[in-house]
């Protein structure tokens, strides 16, 4: 795929299973901080299928993750939470902290196409 580098891969993702039975999975990329000078790793999407959850999981699908930070040589592993999500509580009791510094802006659907659309350089 063009403008991907010498590897293409746009995501990882490792699938829990037991007994050959997906029960979970956690899909994952590469950031840059330019803050820090390192990548780091950002975690998409974290799901445990509800009857499996509170069985250690999505905790060992974190802890691999984290391994993989490690290995890697990142220093940090970012999620985002909406403000309502009862997963919250599993998260800061692993060790994850909130950033109340930081502000998530996004630009989608119309306003994407309004200001990335052609002849938007023009203004």
């Amino acid at each position: 795929a063009q403008g991907l580098g010498a590897t293409p891969e746009h995501f990882e993702c490792l699938l829990a299973e037991i007994d050959g039975e997906a029960k979970g999975f956690i899909l994952f990329f590469h950031n840059f901080s330019t803050f820090e000078g390192h990548s780091g790793i950002y975690l998409e999407d974290l799901y445990v299928r509800e009857s499996e959850r509170k069985n250690g999981i999505g905790k060992a699908l974190l802890q691999r993750v984290a391994a993989i930070a490690i290995e890697r040589g990142c220093p940090r592993v970012d999620l985002s939470a909406l403000h309502w999500n009862p997963a919250r509580r599993f998260y800061e009791h692993l060790g994850f902290r909130e950033m109340s510094d930081w502000r998530a802006y996004r630009l989608s659907g119309e306003a994407l196409q309004r200001f990335g659309g052609s002849g938007a350089g023009d203004e």
